[in-house]
Order: structure tokens, then C-alpha cells, then sequence
């Protein structure tokens, strides 16, 4: 065979393949015989909107089941509800929904003269939404799922001849409780700027006020406890433990309006944190005892309960002295002229120099590692707990005099075999581990 030949029959080969490929792709006509009506698809059918109007016109939304009907209304204040007066209510849930009925598609429909609307679920028992706005009254009405799909029945006041057939995403948006528009943002106040805090559990009470820290006068901290005792709050400790957890709370169930407190464990409601902001706004979280691993706040008068879990309220089983300045006392090195330790057996001095040098009982310390842990032996010890009772008479004391010529007497009384009792310029603030005095006679022993 001539090179002539193999070139025709390559040709011929070509066209065949390509009419082959022709037919395969010819649609097959619908029983009609009308291939045209393929292109209507379901995605652009779609696309069609069942009514547009103007979100901004709505003034009321209204949503029924047979187990329960809510009503939320727009005021100047945004959107509320009338049957729940004291449940904030989300604005952006509510925008959200707005803009979900003013564009919900249909897929399909099918007339009310072919099928009896009974027949797809639509009756009186059914779920409706109606809304108020430039359509007037508009009730939508859901049935039940459409059949091997993910559709559901919906008739449409607007169009009372139809029964229309929308996606169960889009349905799953409307038709909610309540509760899917409650405000999750339990914050009613400014808590950027909390100027005091009241607080109780079954381990005390105290409050505490903000103020202003001044590091070059030793003192660290802007919150300052006034009561059970007069002592500086540690400012992380107050962020963390109380003030950022109300803040930020996640409610995990809502589970009552009814102020059913009693049935909660929030009958007295004599657990509480209570914040004041600095334009006077006062919020109060009451919480209960752990219930099923779980526990149960109420806010301000309202008549709701909330469950959460016990990382919301990290306060709830708190003492004093976990949010209390634990430093028995402490000052920037540069004030401290001198500490005397004496009583008891005791009797240490030392002298602070000017030069970062100090000396034990006379004996020079120049080392920048040895005055830093002499320094940390006197000003670092923790106390272990707050105490304010009657005291025994002192064992020993320990006195920091500066130089500014002012002094700070701490004085050591029996507690029982393994704690002292501390006061700070006579007056009783502490608890103390002995050991913890025993490790900084131990470093000035090494030193003096």
C-alpha cells in the first residue's frame, strides 16, 4: 500500500470518529418530544425569588408553632421582644433574617388546584413566619419535607394558588425558637473599663475598687481590695478570674424565662459577682453551686437562666487570697535603706547600699547573684492565706525601714505548728507557711 493511500484511509478514520462523537452528545428528547425544555435546570429555576420588599419597612416579625408562638418587634432600640422584656434580643440574628426572607427561592411549585395543601402537611398545626412591611401582612406556611429531596413544602399568602417548593437550608433559617434569637453577648456594660467589683461565694465576700499603680513608691497594682481587709489586688488575677470570663461568656443552653430560681439552685442568689463601670452601669452575674458538671447564672432582675460550663465561671469556687496581693511586703531595692529581722531568736541586719552592694550583720555582699537572692528572700515570700482574727502574742519581726525614714513593722505570731500569722504595721493581714521564713533565715545565714 502507496504512502497515498495511508493518507486517505488516516482521513477517512478522522471523520468517522468525529460524527461518533456528534451523536454521542445528541440530548435525548423529553416525552414531549421537546428537547428545549432541558435547559429550564433546576439551578436556574433556583433563582427565582419569591417577593423582594425593602428589609428596612419591616416593623414585626411573628413566628408560630404548635408548641410555641413569640412575637419580636423594631423600636427605636432596636428589635425586642414583647413576651420577653428583659431577654436581649441579637440585632445581627435579626438582619440575618431579614435578608433571608427578602430573597428565599423557590425550586418548583405546584397548584393549589392539581393537590390539596392538606396533602403536603399545610394546615393550622404547622409552623408559620409573618412579617409586617411594605407587602402588608406576608405569612409563610411550612409543610412537610418534599419526598426524596431536600425540599420542603411552603404556601405564601401572597400567592394562595401555589404551593412552592424551597430548600430545608433556607427553612431551617426561619422556622426557630427563640432562642436562636437571643442575644449571645451577656456583656451589658462597658467592661473596658470596670471601676469596681463586689463579690461572694461560700468562701467569703469582699470588693474592690480601681486606681492608680506608681511603681517608683512600690506599689504594683491599680485594684485595691477594700473589704474584708485593705490590701492591693493583683490585676491579672482580677482580669482573668472575674472580669474577662463575664465579659466573653459562652451560654451553652438557655433554660428557663420564668425565674424558676428555686429549681436551679439560685434561690437565694447569695453567689454573685457585681461590676460598676465608669459611667456608673452596674451588671450583676448570680450563679449556683455545680450542678451535673454544669452551672446556672442569672443576670440583673431578669427573669432568665442560663446553663454554662464551669470554664465560664472560674470565680465561682475562688478565695480571697487567690485574687490578693500575696507579697507580705514589697518595694523597689533603690527605697530600701535597711531590714532588720529580730525576736525569736532572730537577729539579722541589712544594710542596702548605694551601689547595688549591701551587707549581712556587717559582712560586705558584692555579687549581683547573692544581693538579688537576699533581696528575694525578703521581699519575695508569698503569704498562703488572708487572715484577719485574733492573733497570739509576736515571736519575732521584721522591719524595712527606707529612705524616705519611713518604716513597715511586719510582725510573726503563732497560728499553729506549721503557719504564722502576719500584721503589717499592726494590723493582721496574713497567713504564712513557716518553711517559707525558714528558707530566708536559711539564705541569710549563708550571707551574714
Amino acid at each position: 500500500m502507496n504512502k497515498k493511500k495511508i493518507i486517505i484511509l488516516a482521513l477517512c478514520l478522522v471523520v468517522l470518529l468525529g460524527v461518533l462523537v456528534f451523536v454521542m452528545n445528541i440530548p435525548e428528547p423529553s416525552e414531549n418530544g421537546d428537547t428545549d425544555s432541558l435547559t429550564n435546570s433546576t439551578e436556574e429555576t433556583l433563582e427565582e425569588i419569591l417577593f423582594s420588599f425593602n428589609t428596612d419597612s419591616v416593623t414585626k416579625i411573628k413566628v408560630t408553632s404548635a408548641s410555641v408562638s413569640y412575637t419580636i418587634s423594631k423600636t427605636d432600640n432596636g428589635w425586642v421582644c414583647p413576651e420577653k422584656e428583659n431577654v436581649a434580643v441579637s440585632q445581627s440574628r435579626m438582619t440575618s433574617l431579614m435578608a433571608e426572607l427578602s430573597s428565599v427561592k423557590y425550586a418548583d411549585y405546584i397548584s393549589t388546584a392539581d393537590v390539596n395543601p392538606a396533602d403536603c402537611g399545610i394546615d393550622s398545626n404547622v409552623d408559620t413566619i409573618t412579617f409586617d412591611g411594605e407587602l402588608g401582612e406576608v405569612t409563610l406556611i411550612k409543610g412537610n419535607n418534599v419526598p426524596d429531596s431536600e425540599l420542603s413544602y411552603v404556601m405564601c399568602s401572597l400567592y394562595d394558588n401555589n404551593i412552592y417548593m424551597i430548600k430545608n437550608e433556607s427553612i431551617s433559617r426561619m422556622f426557630v425558637s427563640f432562642d436562636e434569637y437571643r442575644s449571645d453577648d451577656l456583656a451589658l456594660i462597658d467592661f473596658e473599663n470596670i471601676v469596681s467589683i463586689d463579690f461572694k461565694n461560700k468562701n467569703g465576700a469582699f470588693s474592690a475598687v480601681k486606681g492608680e499603680y506608681n511603681l517608683s513608691t512600690g506599689n504594683y497594682y491599680e485594684w485595691r481590695l477594700t473589704s474584708p481587709v485593705e490590701l492591693f489586688a493583683r490585676d491579672s488575677e482580677i482580669a482573668s478570674v472575674l472580669v474577662e470570663p463575664v465579659s466573653k461568656m459562652a451560654v451553652d443552653s438557655y433554660v428557663s424565662d420564668n425565674g424558676n430560681f428555686a429549681d436551679f439552685g439560685l434561690a437565694k442568689k447569695d453567689c454573685y459577682v457585681s461590676f460598676v463601670d465608669a459611667k456608673g452601669e452596674k451588671q450583676t452575674v448570680y450563679f449556683s453551686d455545680m450542678i451535673n458538671n454544669k452551672y446556672y447564672i442569672a443576670i440583673n432582675d431578669s427573669k432568665s437562666i442560663y446553663q454554662v460550663s464551669p470554664s465560664s465561671v472560674p470565680f465561682a469556687g475562688i478565695s480571697l487570697i487567690d485574687i490578693a496581693d500575696r507579697q507580705l511586703y514589697l518595694n523597689m531595692q533603690s527605697n530600701i535603706s535597711k531590714v532588720t529581722v529580730f525576736g525569736g531568736g532572730y537577729d539579722y541586719t541589712v544594710d542596702f547600699g548605694s551601689d547595688s552592694t549591701m551587707t549581712v550583720n556587717g559582712n560586705k555582699v558584692t555579687e549581683t547573684s547573692d544581693v538579688r537572692e537576699i533581696f528575694t528572700s525578703l521581699c519575695g515570700p508569698l503569704a498562703d492565706d488572708i487572715y484577719t482574727g485574733a492573733t497570739s502574742a509576736e515571736i519575732f519581726t521584721m522591719k524595712f525601714t527606707l529612705k524616705d525614714s519611713s518604716e513597715v513593722v511586719l510582725s510573726f505570731s503563732e497560728a499553729d505548728d506549721r503557719y504564722y500569722n502576719v500584721a503589717r504595721n499592726g494590723k493582721t493581714l496574713y497567713r504564712i507557711m513557716k518553711s517559707k521564713i525558714a528558707s530566708m533565715v536559711e539564705i541569710l545565714d549563708k550571707h551574714k
